[in-house]
């Protein structure tokens, strides 16, 4: 009886001490499973001078190992390989967003890398409109008074070819990439025009030029294919276009300013010493301008002027031309 007694306690002893050894089993496994955890945190975290509100730029075709030094070393994250391994395992490596970042409070590995593979810049966009017939010098203006304060753009040669739109720009967008971007967009819009272009026999450069031209002289497209008709039509008889839009660009004047001395006075911009297109656009048209280019009007005219009101008269002769122009431009 009291062998048994012996047995029953032994036995009692012995489950107790598995009970005892479960539970410091589980406090260890809690414990390392905690530690684990912090670590894991401390990992993936933000650095503490983690540059909140700078810009951080990618560059295009930069690698993601790249990237990740270059993060490292900036202090956007602690351990460049595991941010590689991340972005790898989810098999987003390749779409990562070059450009211009910025950060407005720290975040972790993951949640840079969401904010790269989604292209989240960070950078509220600004909406810029650029009407048609807007010169470099407008558009210039237009850009600083939107609080683009280091845009310029310099290269009088891109005339015309900074096609007028509604644009959404980051504030941190640089002059070369924003003429990018209105240059492709001129060759987007432009692209299904080429073969009709050929048919015309005239280059790309010309059909730019002459819309520039239109753009400024009238504002209604069937005035506009009209003039196109008339121009074109002087231009192929090596007759003086005769164009005032060219010399307002020259001299920084309007149509109504211009003198007597400033229709005499040569120079490249002047169609009425030279014969040919000008140089250059003399300003960005838009695509009705561009399509009046293309396709202009057959008319028996061969002369036309605007009047204060921006009604155009057209003239067959020379002196039909004069008695219009002693009427209306009183």
């Amino acid at each position: 009886m009291i062998l048994r007694q012996r047995n029953i306690r032994d036995l009692f002893l012995f489950h107790l001490q598995m009970l005892n050894n479960q539970k410091l089993i589980l406090k260890i496994t809690l414990s390392a499973a905690g530690i684990f955890f912090l670590v894991f945190l401390f990992v993936i975290s933000a650095p503490s001078n983690f540059p909140v509100n700078k810009i951080i730029t990618i560059e295009k075709g930069a690698t993601l190992k790249q990237i990740a030094a270059d993060f490292e070393q900036k202090n956007l994250i602690r351990f460049p390989i595991l941010f590689d391994v991340l972005i790898r395992w989810t098999g987003h490596e390749t779409d990562i967003k070059a450009g211009k970042y910025v950060f407005n409070r720290p975040f972790s590995i993951i949640g840079l890398a969401l904010r790269l593979i989604n292209g989240d810049y960070g950078i509220p966009a600004v909406k810029i409109t650029i009407p048609e017939g807007s010169t470099i010098r407008d558009i210039n203006k237009i850009f600083l008074n939107a609080g683009f304060e280091n845009f310029e753009i310099k290269n009088k040669e891109l005339e015309g070819y900074l096609f007028p739109d509604t644009y959404f720009f980051l504030m941190n967008n640089d002059s070369e990439e924003i003429i990018t971007k209105m240059k492709e967009n001129l060759e987007t819009k432009t692209a299904k025009l080429e073969n009709e272009i050929k048919a015309q026999n005239r280059t790309f450069r010309q059909i730019l030029t002459m819309a520039s031209l239109l753009e400024k002289e009238a504002p209604k497209t069937e005035d506009r294919k009209i003039i196109s008709g008339i121009l074109w039509k002087r231009l192929d008889k090596k007759m003086p276009l005769q164009v005032d839009a060219t010399l307002d660009y020259a001299l920084g004047k309007n149509t109504f300013e211009l003198t007597a001395d400033d229709l005499k006075t040569d120079g490249p911009y002047n169609t009425y010493t030279r014969i040919g297109l000008p140089p250059t656009p003399i300003c960005n048209p838009g695509l009705d301008a561009i399509l009046a280019a293309i396709h202009p009007e057959e008319s028996p005219y061969w002369y036309y002027l605007s009047d204060k009101d921006g009604n155009i008269y057209y003239s067959k002769t020379f002196e039909e031309h004069i008695t219009k122009k002693q009427k209306y431009l009183k």
